[in-house]
C-alpha cells in the first residue's frame, strides 16, 4: 500500500512540475528553445503518467512501457540539446 501512495503523490508533484516547461513552450520566441521545452514537458508528462499508472497497480504498463518510453524521450531531449549546442559552437 505504501508504494501505491508514493506513486500517487509523485504523480501529483510531477504533473505540477510539468506546468513550467509547457508554459514556456507557448511563451518563448526562440524556436530551438520551444522545441527543447516541449520535449522536456512531454518527458515530465509521460513520467507523471508512469506514476499514475503505478499508483493504480498496473506494473506491466508502468515498468514495461512508460518507464522505457520516458527514458527514450529524456535521451532524445539530451541529444537535441547536444545538437543545438554543437551548432551554436560552430557558428561562433
Amino acid at each position: 500500500m505504501l508504494q501505491n501512495e508514493f506513486h500517487f503523490f509523485n504523480a501529483i508533484a510531477v504533473f505540477v512540475a510539468s506546468i513550467v516547461p509547457l508554459y514556456l513552450t507557448f511563451k518563448l520566441k526562440n524556436p530551438k528553445l520551444k522545441k527543447l521545452t516541449l520535449v522536456l514537458g512531454i518527458f515530465i508528462i509521460i513520467h507523471g503518467i508512469y506514476h499514475s499508472v503505478g499508483s493504480l497497480g498496473n506494473i506491466f504498463l508502468a515498468k514495461g512501457i512508460l518507464d522505457p518510453l520516458s527514458a527514450m524521450v529524456l535521451l532524445g531531449f539530451g541529444l537535441m540539446y547536444l545538437r543545438f549546442q554543437t551548432k551554436k559552437e560552430t557558428r561562433t
